[in-house]
C-alpha cells in the first residue's frame, strides 16, 4: 500500500466499508421505487386503453404524454440502479483533502464514475463535478474551481489514488502530482482489451481541460497517434450530457471512419453510465439523400486505391474531385445553372376555371437571378411562386402547386441530383478545367463513387435545399484528417444548430488524395467560437516503438509517456519455406510475454486475404476482418482498417520487394503506432532520417 500508515489504511477501509452500505442502501430503494413505477405506469396504461372511447382527442394525448413522461422517469431511474450496482464494485478512485480560502477544515472530497450521497452528506463526488476538477487539474497546494456562481479557491492539502476491485480496497497510492505516474504505468502497462476502455481514472490536465470546456460551441483537437483523441471525445460527450439539461444519447451523433471503430468503441459510455448515442459513417449519411444509388464507403475507396495498380490518369481526376478547387468548379456550374434556366420568354396560363396568370420573364428572371439567388433553387422557386400568388390575388393554399408547377415547366427546371450530376460531368465548365478528354469516369448507371459523393450531395442541397437537422446538438467527427473541407462544410450545414468536437492527426491521414498541413485551418469552417488544442503525447505506444514510428515521418521527438519495455522493433525478412512458422514463432512469443491482442496488419485487403489462407491452415486461433471486430486474439486486418484501433502486439506485414513506398509512409505510420507493446515488421526496409522530412532506405 506505498507504506501507508496502519491507522490511515484501517479508516480508508471503514470509510469504504460505509459507501458499500449506502450504495446498496440506495439499490434496494431505488430499486423499489422503480418498482413501483412500473406497476403504476402498467396500470395508467391499461386505465387509458379501458377507457379510450370515453375522452377526447386532447385528454387522450394529455393521457400519452403523461405515460411518456414517467416512462422517461423509469428509465433515468433504472440507469441510476444500474451505476449503482456497478459502483459497489469499485465506488471511487480518487481523493483530496481541500481547504477553502477561510475556512477551518479540508473537505474530504472522493472521485468516482457516480455520486453517492445519503441525506445532503456527499460521499462520493461524479468525476464531471466542478469539485471533481482539482483532482484532474492540481497537485498539493494553491487550487480553485469554477462553481455554477463563482470561483472557489482554496488549497489542496492531501491527494490519494485506489485500485478497488469487487469491494476490496487493492492499493493505495499517496501522491502530490495531478496522476501519479507510478499508477498510470500501471494501467498503460496491462493488456488491452477487446474494446476501448475509460480513462477516468487516468485523466490528464491537458485532456481534462478539452473534456470540460465550456467557453467554445467547437472544439478542433489535433493529437499525436496514441494520445486519447477518441477517449477524450467520449468523455467529453459523458461530460456534456451531465452538464446540459438539453441533452440526451439521442441529440447527439459520432461520424465514425467505418462500422470497425464504431463497434470498438461502443463500451466507453456505457462503462461512464451513459447511454451509447447515435452513430454514423460520411457514406451513410449521404445515402440518405442521394437515393437509389449505392454508395461507395470510405474503407473501400481507399481500399481500392492501395489494393490495384496505380493509374495515373485516374488518380488525378480523383484529387481534383476531392480537391477544395472541385467546390469553386460546382458552384460556378450552378451559375451556369441559374442562368441557363431563365425564362426565354414571358408567358401566360389559366388558374381555375378561367382565370389567367402572366408571368413577365424579365421580373421573374431578376427575382431568380439576383433577389432569391443566395438561396437553393427550390426555395427560390417557392419564393416567387409566393410573389405571384400574392402579386395577383391568387389563393395560395388552392393553386400554388399549378402555379408551381407552370414555372418549373416553362423554365425546365430539374432537380433530380443524378441527371444533374451528370450533366455537369459533360459540361464545358467541368471539362475545360482539365487539359484532357475525361470522359467516362462518371457513369451515372453505376453506384456513387466516393470521389463523386461530395460533389453530388453539394448539388442537390443547391438545388433542394439543405435538410437542416435541428435534433441532433452535439457532433463528434473522428480522424477528421481523413474529410475533405467541403464535406466538413456539407456536414456543418445539415445540422446547423449543433455544436462540433472535431479531432484527428494530420499525420494519420490514409486518404491519398487529400491532406492538411494543420487541422487549425477548420476554424474558417467552424465559426468564431471554436477553439483549436495540441495533444502531443502518446500513452498507446513504448518509446521504443513511437521512436521508430516518429521516424517514418520525421517528427523529431519523442513524446512517449510509457516506461521501456526494453523490446526493440525486430525487423525481419521473410524465408518463404519457413514462413509461416515465423509467423507463428513471433504470436507465440508475444503470448508468452502476456499480450493477449496481436494484429497482423497487412498494407491492402489482398495481402490481408493471402496470409489469412496461408495462416489458417495451420491456426485456427487466425481470424481475418474488415467489418467487425472478433474475439479471438489473433486478427489479419488491412491497414485502412486499423486505423484507430490499438493492440498489444502488431505484425506489420508487406510482400517481399513491395514495402510502403514514400506516398504510402502515413499508412505506415499509423501501422506502426498501432502497437502498444511490441512491434514486429516483415519485408519492410528501415527508414532513416537524414533531413527533416526526408527519407532513404537503410543500406
Amino acid at each position: 500500500m506505498n507504506n501507508i500508515d496502519e491507522s490511515v489504511l484501517a479508516e480508508e477501509k471503514e470509510y469504504l466499508k460505509k459507501v458499500e452500505e449506502i450504495l446498496n442502501d440506495l439499490i434496494e430503494a431505488s430499486g423499489e421505487r422503480v418498482a413501483k413505477q412500473q406497476r403504476e405506469n402498467q396500470a395508467l396504461k391499461k386505465m387509458i386503453w379501458d377507457t379510450r372511447t370515453e375522452h377526447t382527442d386532447s385528454e387522450y394525448n394529455s393521457q400519452l404524454s403523461e405515460i411518456n413522461h414517467n416512462t422517461n422517469m423509469l428509465s433515468e431511474n433504472v440507469k441510476r440502479v444500474l451505476n449503482y450496482q456497478k459502483a459497489v464494485y469499485s465506488p471511487y478512485f480518487g481523493r483530496i483533502d481541500f481547504k477553502r480560502d477561510g475556512s477551518n477544515r479540508s473537505m474530504h472530497i472522493y472521485v468516482g464514475l457516480t455520486t453517492v450521497k445519503e441525506n445532503m452528506d456527499f460521499y462520493v463526488f461524479d468525476w464531471r463535478t466542478p469539485v471533481a476538477s482539482l483532482f484532474y487539474n492540481y497537485s498539493i497546494g494553491e487550487a480553485q474551481y469554477e462553481a455554477p456562481k463563482r470561483t472557489i479557491k482554496g488549497k489542496i492539502d492531501l491527494r490519494r489514488q485506489y485500485k478497488i476491485e469487487n469491494g476490496e480496497l487493492k492499493r493505495l497510492i499517496e501522491s502530490d502530482i495531478n496522476i501519479d505516474d507510478e499508477f498510470l504505468q500501471e494501467i498503460l502497462s496491462n493488456s488491452s482489451s477487446d474494446r476501448m476502455k475509460n480513462i477516468v481514472t487516468t485523466i490528464q490536465k491537458e485532456q481534462n481541460e478539452i473534456i470540460r470546456n465550456k467557453s467554445a460551441n467547437n472544439l478542433i483537437v489535433q493529437g499525436v497517434a496514441g494520445s486519447g483523441k477518441t477517449s477524450v471525445a467520449l468523455h467529453r460527450i459523458a461530460y456534456l450530457l451531465y452538464q446540459r439539461k438539453d441533452l440526451n444519447s439521442d441529440n447527439i451523433l459520432i461520424f465514425s471512419p467505418n462500422n470497425i471503430f464504431a463497434d470498438y468503441i461502443s463500451d466507453v459510455l456505457p462503462e461512464l453510465g451513459e447511454d451509447n448515442v447515435l452513430n454514423t459513417t460520411f457514406s451513410d449519411l449521404a445515402s440518405a439523400y442521394i437515393k437509389n444509388k449505392k454508395i461507395q464507403s470510405f474503407s473501400n475507396f481507399v481500399e481500392e486505391y492501395y489494393d490495384n495498380e496505380k493509374d495515373e490518369f485516374k488518380n488525378e481526376i480523383i484529387s481534383f474531385k476531392l480537391s477544395d478547387e472541385y467546390k469553386k468548379v460546382l458552384d460556378l456550374y450552378m451559375l451556369y445553372y441559374t442562368k441557363s434556366h431563365c425564362l426565354k420568354e414571358s408567358f401566360e396560363f389559366v388558374v381555375g376555371n378561367s382565370r389567367e396568370v402572366f408571368i413577365d420573364k424579365d421580373e421573374i428572371n431578376d427575382l431568380f437571378v439576383n433577389k432569391f439567388g443566395h438561396l437553393p433553387i427550390i426555395e427560390r422557386i417557392n419564393r416567387i411562386v409566393d410573389y405571384i400568388c400574392s402579386k395577383d390575388n391568387i389563393p395560395f393554399s388552392k393553386y400554388n402547386s399549378t402555379v408551381r408547377s407552370q414555372l418549373r415547366k416553362a423554365m425546365g427546371i430539374d432537380l433530380d441530383v443524378k441527371r444533374v450530376y451528370n450533366d455537369f460531368m459533360n459540361s464545358e465548365i467541368y471539362t475545360n478545367n482539365f487539359d484532357f478528354d475525361v470522359a467516362g469516369f462518371y457513369n451515372k448507371n453505376k453506384p456513387v463513387s466516393y470521389e463523386d459523393i461530395m460533389g453530388m450531395l453539394y448539388l442537390n442541397f443547391e438545388l433542394n435545399d439543405y435538410p437542416y437537422n435541428i435534433h441532433v446538438k452535439h457532433i463528434v467527427i473522428d480522424e477528421a484528417q481523413d474529410y475533405s473541407k467541403l464535406q466538413l462544410d456539407i456536414i456543418k450545414k445539415i445540422f446547423p444548430h449543433a455544436t462540433f468536437t472535431i479531432l484527428g492527426d494530420v499525420n494519420q491521414i490514409i486518404n491519398p488524395f487529400y491532406k492538411y498541413d494543420t487541422l487549425e485551418s477548420l476554424k474558417d469552417i467552424f465559426g468564431d467560437s471554436t477553439e483549436y488544442y495540441e495533444l502531443l503525447k502518446s500513452y498507446r505506444s513504448s518509446p521504443e516503438i513511437t521512436d521508430y514510428a516518429n521516424n517514418i515521418l520525421g517528427l523529431g521527438e519523442d513524446l512517449a509517456v510509457r516506461n521501456s519495455t526494453n523490446k526493440p522493433v525486430i525487423n525481419e525478412e521473410e524465408n518463404s519455406s519457413m514462413f509461416e512458422e515465423q509467423i507463428y514463432e513471433d504470436i507465440q512469443r508475444m503470448s508468452n510475454d502476456g499480450l493477449k491482442r496481436i494484429a497482423i496488419i497487412t498494407r491492402n485487403k489482398k495481402e490481408a486475404d493471402e496470409l489469412f489462407y496461408r495462416l489458417k491452415i495451420g491456426n485456427n486461433d487466425i481470424t481475418f476482418s474488415t467489418s467487425s471486430m472478433q474475439n479471438n486474439n489473433v486478427i489479419i486486418v488491412p491497414a485502412y482498417i486499423a486505423k484507430g484501433l490499438e493492440f498489444d502486439g502488431v505484425i506489420a506485414y508487406t510482400k517481399p520487394d513491395d514495402y510502403y513506398t514514400e506516398d504510402e509512409k502515413n499508412l505506415y505510420y499509423v501501422v506502426c503506432t498501432r502497437a502498444q507493446h511490441q512491434l514486429v515488421v516483415y519485408n519492410q526496409p528501415q527508414y532513416v532520417l537524414e533531413k527533416p522530412k526526408m527519407l532513404v532506405r537503410k543500406k
